[in-house]
């Protein structure tokens, strides 16, 4: 696979100037990444089964603790100013679910007791109802089977698509 010189030029980048979230990788770890395993072919998201391209293989150990420790720093709310995802604190999910209940408490649902119909009051569906009045869509014929309908679905199933064009 050759490579064009703005892509050498770009990994050289990423080897010398790497992102905050590389800092969970050693800098060789980076190096093999940046070289190696960016320059595979790109996988096809919706192929799966065998056809995929993680089919037989496995992350290795180590692999797996680093993916778990970065996730539960960002998602635990165990992060501080110099952590490589976000360098600002997260709450615990569990602290903010609390705190919207206690918020909430003794408040009305704003959707209690009401159905489709009744979400606009009857002047206001009057008005709406006086808007249509005389605004009837215009009704087109398939030259070719001569049925008459409305002009979306007839362009859809008729004229150029139509069963009996010869």
């Amino acid at each position: 696979m050759e490579q064009n010189k703005s892509d050498i030029e770009w990994r050289l980048e990423l080897i010398t100037n790497p992102p905050k979230s590389s800092k969970i990788y050693s800098p060789e770890e980076w190096r093999h990444i940046v070289l190696y395993e960016l320059t595979r072919e790109p996988t096809h998201y919706d192929q799966s089964g065998e056809k995929s391209y993680w089919y037989g293989k496995h992350r290795s150990e180590d692999t797996k603790r680093k993916i778990k420790e970065n996730n539960s720093c960002f998602w635990l709310g165990k992060t501080d100013e110099n952590h490589p995802a976000t360098g600002q604190l997260r709450p615990d999910s569990v602290e903010i679910a609390r705190r919207m209940g206690l918020n909430n408490k003794g408040k009305p649902v704003w959707n209690s007791g009401k159905t489709g119909l009744q979400c606009h009051s009857q002047e206001t569906r009057k008005k709406m109802s006086e808007a249509h009045i005389g605004r009837k869509k215009p009704s087109v014929t398939c030259p070719h089977c001569k049925k008459i309908g409305g002009e979306g679905a007839m362009i859809r199933w008729h004229f150029d698509n139509c069963k009996e064009k010869k």
